[in-house]
């Protein structure tokens, strides 16, 4: 059985977090279920999800009862609904919202709302989320880990970085997401290749996504990783940056 670890992180993606877990002393341990990486460093577990609600709550699961942490992270990239937030910019909130179910959950510390829905958010349901809410912005996981570290007694925050504008509607690309958070690049450039009018939205995509995941990772190297537990992040890109 694995070692106890002070701290456990669950992205959706590994693109999310590529810089953290490249680093050389990380250590990859394939224990967890459904073939799902572990990445340690220190006192800290890391693992990628895949996208979406039940994706999330299982590897939150699995991580608590494998790793018993004290802590509990969902990080990642998120939406902006406050059409203020700038890309790159990071916020921890102090409330989680599920949109569906209007459950809410709050966090170790932050400030502001996240949102978590079902799919990827369009410009108009952000707007409505801002409005319904006053959220900073809207992701499709934290929900679910919130829910399943508290049914667990774990405390819980959430880190994310802004990866797409209030104004923007993304692409849904969760197709090409294998279980383990790991991207089908070779599938998904054959696809491309065959809908040539996406290459200008993906450039501004691959950019964006670039800043969101450089930004996140100083973020938690200089919060998490430190044992502050506290956000880190650019005044010009940060919170109510406007």
């Amino acid at each position: 059985m694995p070692r106890a670890s002070k701290i456990g992180i669950i992205a959706a993606l590994r693109r999310e977090i590529r810089e953290l877990v490249a680093r050389p002393e990380v250590q990859r341990l394939p224990v967890m279920g459904r073939s799902l990486p572990v990445y340690v460093l220190g006192d800290v577990s890391i693992t990628c999800a895949g996208t979406g609600r039940q994706a999330a709550a299982r590897a939150t699961e699995e991580m608590i009862e494998q790793f018993r942490p004290e802590l509990i992270v969902s990080v990642g990239f998120a939406g902006a609904v406050d059409p203020g937030l700038c890309i790159g910019g990071v916020i921890v909130p102090d409330t989680v919202i599920e949109a569906d179910s209007g459950r809410r959950f709050s966090t170790m510390r932050g400030e502001g709302v996240l949102v978590s829905t079902n799919g990827i958010a369009t410009c108009e349901e952000k707007t409505e989320l801002r409005e319904k809410y006053q959220a900073l912005a809207v992701d499709m996981e934290a929900s679910a880990v919130a829910e399943r570290a508290g049914a667990y007694a774990v405390q819980f925050m959430a880190i994310k970085s802004i990866s797409d504008s209030a104004a923007t509607t993304l692409p849904d690309f969760s197709r090409f997401v294998r279980k383990n958070g790991e991207f089908a690049t070779l599938r998904f450039l054959l696809y491309t290749m065959l809908h040539p009018t996406l290459w200008p939205e993906l450039r501004k995509l691959a950019a964006n996504t670039e800043l969101a995941a450089k930004n996140l990772t100083s973020a938690l190297r200089n919060s998490v990783l430190d044992g502050s537990h506290l956000p880190a992040v650019n005044s010009k890109q940060a919170i109510n940056s406007r």
